[in-house]
């Protein structure tokens, strides 16, 4: 729930200013908010990642799990 100290009237947030409000990374993410996470410019990441991308309907979006194991993390947790 955003409260009033996180968005002022008038003010419109990126989805990297609502990250900070976030528990964790989003499980799905766009190219700006999937570039934060893997620590390079957005130019990079495109250039890295772009044909790992889902498009659903007009968004271009990664999985936080599928980066996780481009990078060699593994998951900590399964589902039972």
């Amino acid at each position: 729930m955003l409260g009033s100290d996180m968005m002022k009237l008038g003010t419109k947030m990126t989805p990297l200013d609502r990250l900070k409000y976030l528990p964790d990374w989003p499980a799905r993410m766009t190219a700006p908010v999937a570039a934060a996470y893997m620590g390079v410019s957005p130019t990079t990441f495109l250039t890295r990642f772009r044909h790992f991308g889902i498009k659903e309907g007009g968004n271009l979006l990664w999985a936080r799990l599928q980066l996780d194991r481009k990078r060699g993390i593994p998951r900590t947790c399964s589902v039972e």
